[in-house]
């Protein structure tokens, strides 16, 4: 199944001497489902390095499960944008170091906006306000997706890194 297949590929990793890896499952939140605690299990079994779990997760409880199941980070994307709070609630319950927030972001004329649902849904929000109000919230990390340049293989959005690098200390 796909946990054999992410398995293999953290096995891999592993071996790579990676210092850490992030599965994001970003057709969850669109399918309406969220990521299985079997995953996490798995690669907590496999994995000697920190990983990163993500993908329809928009509950306390969700959160909670992977961690028990051996998730060292939780990353929150569409539905903190629905719940912001699910961001404060989740630092205090489990540390800002636990908690990532993930931005879809694409050029819109002057900013960055952010979309959600796996980057099908445009929010109208600005990607650089957004991670702003995240840090304050209490997140431990912000993973910024440029929908323009990743994937590509052409390199970094490095203008929209240079200014979430510039505007914040996580």
């Amino acid at each position: 199944g796909l946990g054999d297949v992410y398995k293999r590929q953290a096995q891999s990793y592993n071996e790579q001497s990676a210092d850490e890896l992030v599965f994001l499952d970003i057709a969850a939140s669109l399918e309406n489902r969220g990521t299985t605690i079997e995953l996490a299990t798995k690669l907590a079994r496999e994995l000697f390095i920190p990983f990163t779990i993500g993908g329809g997760i928009s509950s306390l409880n969700h959160i909670a499960d992977l961690v028990t199941a051996g998730a060292d980070k939780i990353s929150v994307n569409s539905s903190a944008l629905k719940n912001p709070d699910l961001i404060t609630q989740g630092a205090k319950r489990f540390g800002s170091q636990c908690i990532v927030v993930a931005i879809d972001a694409k050029k819109t004329g002057e900013h960055w906006e952010v979309f959600s649902h796996g980057g099908t849904r445009s929010t109208g929000q600005n990607a650089l306000e957004l991670a702003r109000e995240a840090a304050d919230r209490g997140a431990g990390e912000i993973l910024f997706k440029s929908m323009d340049v990743d994937g590509h293989k052409n390199g970094f959005d490095k203008l929209l890194n240079t200014k979430i690098s510039n505007m914040q200390s996580i």
